[in-house]
């Protein structure tokens, strides 16, 4: 696991002290770090095990995207933390769906 899941689960489960947190996830796999806040999982898990380095990501995940989004919505959640990269290319479309969010 990198750095970059590390920071943020030790910032969601502190956050999960005082506030409903929950984590989502695009893989299947079980968390490797504790979680002290529930864990989501995308109905269509991705797990390639290295970065993404192509393009197109916005087409490639759109049926996780879509899961997020639902999940957001049903949710209804105030506040999303995109860790690094390829979940940062999400927020245009999560701004658009949900834009509360």
């Amino acid at each position: 696991m990198d750095g970059v899941k590390r920071v943020a689960t030790v910032l969601g489960n502190e956050l999960a002290r005082t506030n409903d947190v929950a984590f989502f996830s695009m893989a299947s796999t079980p968390s490797f770090f504790e979680l002290n806040a529930t864990l989501i999982k995308t109905s269509k898990p991705v797990n390639t095990g290295r970065s993404f380095h192509g393009s197109k990501p916005l087409t490639i995940y759109s049926s996780q995207i879509h899961d997020l989004i639902q999940t957001l919505i049903q949710g209804n959640y105030d506040i999303v933390i995109l860790t690094a990269g390829l979940l940062t290319s999400f927020s245009p479309l999560i701004k658009a769906e949900v834009p509360q969010v």
